[in-house]
């Protein structure tokens, strides 16, 4: 099965250059300018109010760990782990803490994809998604094959007051106009250690995602990095099987609270970095490297806690956020 992200990374039809001459859409910290179909419900309003009520109660509390973003959801994916959970089971959207409308969108959104993904693909037009019209481009984005799919997402985005992605860059792993079209510079602190980092794509609101891989202790380990901002539906949340896996707890680092998740009793260990700033959200996602295959299963290196919190450091979160331009 193919997902939208996979999509992404394969498509070489469209590049930067002609995402450029379409026009200069990519300015960070100004808010898309997104069609708007229909008139947005009242009850969608007022629920999105009750979530904001919820989240500044919530904030106060110290709630927003990976515990606090995961949004209690069963997966309509056929590759979704099946086993029971002890803690919360359900997706995680990048830019939004639980029962938020961020995360309710992102969760909605991964069940109507899934269960409507396989049919579309069997009947989507060969001109796809060219014949897409205005929304293209968001067909690419979110993995839209028809026109049914697309109305999906736009009804989703409508009901929790969120707009939807409408364009994107795709850098094919390449750094070259990054800090152009993000107005984020090198927000790595160690690439003398060999630190390095590849964005695969930005979008019209200034997010992006990307990879890389950080050095400690003779070892590379793998992480993803992504720079989201609220009030968008996002495309691809994720789906976390068992909260209960990780060990949760906060960092202070610069004056800064960072939130930190380790699951360490899996074959392949994973850890999270967590922070906002404003409407911003910066995920990290750490993965050990497999070391060897031993009867079919994957044995990844030791993450500790002391290591996780080491990794934390090597980013500048202020340069990640804007905040040094505030300054």
């Amino acid at each position: 099965m193919v997902d939208a992200w996979f999509l992404l990374n394969a498509m070489n039809g469209i590049g930067p250059e002609e995402v450029r001459e379409a026009g200069s859409f990519l300015q960070a910290g100004k808010s898309p300018r997104l069609p708007r179909r229909r008139r947005l419900w009242t009850a969608a309003l007022a629920a999105a109010l009750l979530a904001l009520l919820f989240s500044a109660f919530a904030y106060a509390q110290g709630w927003f760990g990976l515990s606090g973003r995961v949004t209690a959801s069963e997966s309509s994916s056929p590759y979704a782990p099946q086993e029971g959970s002890v803690g919360t089971r359900g997706y995680m959207a990048s830019n939004g803490y639980a029962d938020s409308p961020e995360s309710l969108a992102g969760a909605e959104w991964q069940r109507v994809y899934w269960e409507m993904a396989d049919e579309a693909l069997e009947h989507n037009s060969p001109g796809w998604p060219e014949d897409m019209g205005e929304y293209a481009q968001t067909a690419m984005i979110y993995g839209a094959f028809d026109q049914e799919m697309l109305d999906a997402l736009l009804s989703i985005g409508d009901r929790y007051g969120l707009a939807i992605h409408t364009a994107f860059l795709h850098l094919g792993f390449e750094n070259e106009h990054f800090t152009e079209d993000t107005g984020v510079g090198a927000f790595l602190t160690r690439p003398d250690l060999g630190d390095d980092w590849s964005c695969h794509c930005i979008f019209e609101d200034g997010s992006f995602k990307g990879e890389g891989g950080l050095h400690l202790d003779g070892k590379e380990l793998l992480y993803s990095l992504e720079r989201y901002k609220s009030g968008m539906v996002d495309p691809y949340a994720f789906f976390v099987k068992d909260t209960a896996d990780f060990e949760e707890w906060q960092l202070e680092l610069d004056g800064r609270t960072l939130e930190l998740a380790l699951a360490p009793d899996v074959d392949w260990p994973n850890g999270y970095i967590f922070y906002r700033s404003g409407d911003l959200y910066v995920t990290v996602r750490i993965d050990s490297n497999p070391l060897e295959l031993r009867d079919g299963r994957l044995f990844g290196e030791d993450l500790s806690r002391e290591a996780l919190e080491a990794l934390a450091a090597r980013f500048d979160y202020a340069e990640l956020t804007g905040e040094n331009d505030n300054n």
